[in-house]
């Protein structure tokens, strides 16, 4: 019965973020509307503490579109340099631990810390690059909230795309 109960918090438990996120995704008519809108949603539901959404240009690299208290962080990324570009560049999503001293801060007005655990989701619509998120966490991630992000990155980049394709428009 435990086992019952435990299996429907959990599919309760992503089937709420998918609302979330659809919701945070749907009517939104500028890039930066919903840049902002996904990943205030991400950063809530799964309390990540920093973040970072990019959007390819019509360069091929990728323009910081929104942030969530990140600071420092870059500009642009070329697809294929650093790991956010590698990710997408590769088109997986990647976990990262044991970050190196040097990487971004997690800061508050009383104090510092490195994340122990950052994600980089890339943004694929068919063959097309949409762009990457980057989450940092001051908790390992569980398999759970990795299939939410899993399962929600195409909804995701069909989102951003379809925005994108309203500003060409």
């Amino acid at each position: 019965l435990e086992d019952n109960f435990n299996a429907l918090a959990k599919r309760t438990w992503l089937q709420e973020g998918t609302v979330k996120i659809g919701d945070a995704i749907r009517g939104k008519r500028r890039v930066d509307e919903i840049a902002n809108a996904i990943l205030e949603t991400l950063v809530t539901y799964l309390n990540a503490p920093v973040a970072t959404l990019y959007v390819a240009d019509d360069h091929f690299n990728l323009k910081l579109t929104s942030s969530y208290a990140a600071s420092g962080v870059a500009e642009y990324i070329k697809i294929g340099e650093g790991l956010v570009g590698q990710a997408v560049k590769d088109r997986k999503i990647v976990t990262l631990t044991n970050l190196p001293d040097n990487y971004i801060n997690v800061s508050s007005s009383i104090g510092r810390t490195k994340p122990a655990n950052v994600v980089i989701i890339p943004l694929v619509h068919g063959n097309e690059i949409i762009g990457a998120i980057e989450l940092g966490f001051l908790k390992a991630l569980s398999q759970l909230e990795l299939d939410l992000l899993e399962n929600n990155k195409e909804a995701i980049s069909i989102g951003v795309n379809a925005t994108l394709n309203l500003k060409r428009i």
